[in-house]
């Protein structure tokens, strides 16, 4: 039963994997084609309407007016200067009386333009928009506009002619196939060559724009994938057999873009995501397998205890009594041994605080150094100003008392951090500048850090998420362990804090030996300094401080030697607009 259970949840999150993988995959190659869609038709309209104007302007240039030869000549040299394909003056009966001759560039235009929609449009006042095969099987786009004189009477139309393989050109490179029908759905533009003058609907067997009949396209059917359309059943060379389909419309060429992205890359994903779920579910499985296996052992023993305890009961009454007797010792064991794991839970506790403490100890001498000057002066302060009095200085004294509140004030401050670090009690996460919590550290350690050089460039302003007393506490174990590994040696201590996109650093690197097992430096009473120098709780305090505040500590070896701890810490106003 249990291979069952375990086979139905691998084949279950390996499902699960597969359509989720497949979902994201697919969501994401459908929101890369749709922009590359709509980027490839502004593309095209770009390349199409800088022609739209050309034929406007034309009309109504008087060059229009001078002998054929030379209109020809003329409009020869404006089709160069465009990049035209050819440029044709037409009379009202579609007949061409003036062409822009060149050996390379042939009349794509013929003379039977008169049963065209845009040359009929062209003679009714409008500018003529057509898309078309030339006898020689060339693809032409056509601009027709009215040449009219002063009184509006058409006389003529001035046709402009693109050649669409230039046009194909900048669209040449993409992986997606990328194609643009007209309103009988042919296929007139493509960067695939197999595509073009092909339609995905009914074939279209008209001969007139086309040159002849246009076969269809094997599509298959479209059908939708966790939102996403796809065609399936493409049946074309050189096209993927399935892909994400998307269109758009561009009335103002008339045409309808449409772009194939390959599903075989989304397949891909959804396959190696089914591939993770089964993983996990067999992961999964050989736990449970474990479970059901250690719960038949225990229902085994279980059962061997009961057959033991029957036979037991079926002894004599001397056998029961001494079985009383042993019951009666495993339970006061049992007591025993709850008493002294809680009796360990509290000594581990008290040792956490002892770390804390032992800290506090090694800074005592500098900070009753710190103390002591304060107070020398308000001494000698305090006798001048009695001297002062004597002499009816009361100006003197003011100073004097000035200077006294100002010094009672520092030994004050000392004193209050000195409480506050030595506070047992947690602290709720504030806004916190990082500049004054390692300032307040240095002062704490000023007399420890003597002799040592120490590189600090403050950075007053910058705020994290934090509690002041608890990150200063950090910032104090990170400078004692520097300082106490630089012993004997050159000690500098570099000091640096930088902002990234998501959080703040504060990293302290020192130039002692460096870190022996770096991999186990955060672990409670792991300790390399000699025997009664140290519980090894100072790193293990730091990371719960950090972690309780959403941050990260790591150390690791600095490049140039020595060691070096670096402290993430979550910036003031990412948390508020979190």
């Amino acid at each position: 039963m249990v291979r069952i259970y375990a086979a139905l949840l691998i084949i279950a999150l390996a499902f699960v994997g597969h359509a989720l993988g497949q979902r994201a995959a697919l969501q994401d190659e459908a929101l890369r084609a749709r922009g590359v869609l709509t980027r490839a038709s502004d593309r095209l309209s770009g390349l199409v309407d800088r022609y739209r104007y050309l034929p406007a302007v034309l009309a109504r240039s008087a060059d229009l007016q001078a002998a054929p030869d030379a209109v020809s000549l003329r409009l020869g040299r404006i089709a160069d200067t465009s990049g035209a394909l050819a440029i044709s003056l037409l009379d009202p009966q579609g007949r061409i009386m003036a062409h822009s001759e060149a050996a390379e560039r042939p009349r794509p235009l013929t003379q039977d333009r008169l049963w065209r929609p845009s040359f009929r449009r062209a003679l009714d006042g409008g500018l003529g928009i057509s898309h078309e095969v030339t006898p020689d099987g060339q693809r032409i786009f056509t601009f027709e506009h009215p040449v009219a004189t002063a009184d509006g009477q058409i006389t003529g139309v001035i046709a402009i002619a693109l050649d669409v393989e230039e046009i194909e050109g900048d669209l040449r490179g993409d992986r997606d196939v990328i194609f643009f029908t007209d309103g009988n759905g042919v296929i007139f533009i493509s960067n695939r060559d197999q595509l073009t003058l092909r339609t995905m609907a009914e074939p279209v067997t008209e001969i007139g724009q086309y040159g002849g009949a246009v076969p269809e396209v094997s599509t298959g059917r479209m059908d939708r994938r966790h939102g996403v359309p796809v065609m399936r059943g493409i049946d074309v060379p050189g096209l993927p057999a399935e892909a994400i389909h998307y269109e758009r419309q561009m009335a103002r060429i008339g045409m309808q873009a449409h772009i194939l992205t390959d599903t075989a890359p989304a397949l891909v994903v959804a396959r190696t995501w089914g591939l993770i779920g089964a993983l996990a579910g067999g992961v999964a499985a050989l736990v449970l397998a474990l479970m059901s296996q250690r719960r038949a052992t225990t229902l085994a023993r279980l059962a061997e205890r009961a057959a033991a305890q029957g036979r037991l009961e079926a002894k004599v009454a001397a056998r029961t009594a001494e079985l009383s007797e042993t019951n009666l010792r495993l339970s006061r064991e049992v007591d025993e041994r709850i008493q002294a794991e809680a009796e360990l839970r509290r000594v581990q506790g008290d040792l956490v605080q002892a770390g804390k403490l032992t800290a506090l100890g090694e800074m005592s001498a500098g900070i009753s150094h710190e103390l002591n000057q304060p107070l020398t002066a308000i001494q000698t302060l305090a006798d001048t100003s009695q001297l002062f009095v004597d002499r009816a200085e009361p100006g003197e004294v003011r100073r004097n008392l000035g200077r006294i509140s100002e010094l009672a004030q520092r030994a004050g401050g000392i004193l209050k951090s000195l409480r506050a670090f030595a506070r047992k009690e947690g602290e709720r996460p504030v806004d916190v500048d990082l500049a004054d919590v390692v300032a307040d550290a240095l002062g704490l350690l000023e007399q420890r850090l003597e002799g040592v050089v120490v590189h600090w460039a403050p950075r007053p302003g910058l705020m994290v998420r934090g509690g002041r007393v608890q990150l200063q506490q950090v910032v104090v174990n990170l400078l004692t362990n520097a300082a106490d590994a630089m012993e004997g040696g050159r000690a500098e201590i570099f000091i640096e804090i930088a902002t990234q996109a998501d959080h703040v650093t504060l990293s302290v690197r020192d130039t002692g030996p460096g870190l022996v097992e770096a991999d186990r430096i955060f672990d409670p009473f792991h300790t390399t300094k000699p025997v009664g120098q140290g519980l090894g709780l100072g790193l293990s305090i730091s990371y719960g401080i950090v972690q309780s505040f959403g941050g990260q500590i790591t150390g690791a070896n600095a490049d140039g030697g020595g060691a070096i701890f670096t402290v993430h810490l979550t910036p003031a106003a990412a948390r508020a607009a979190a």
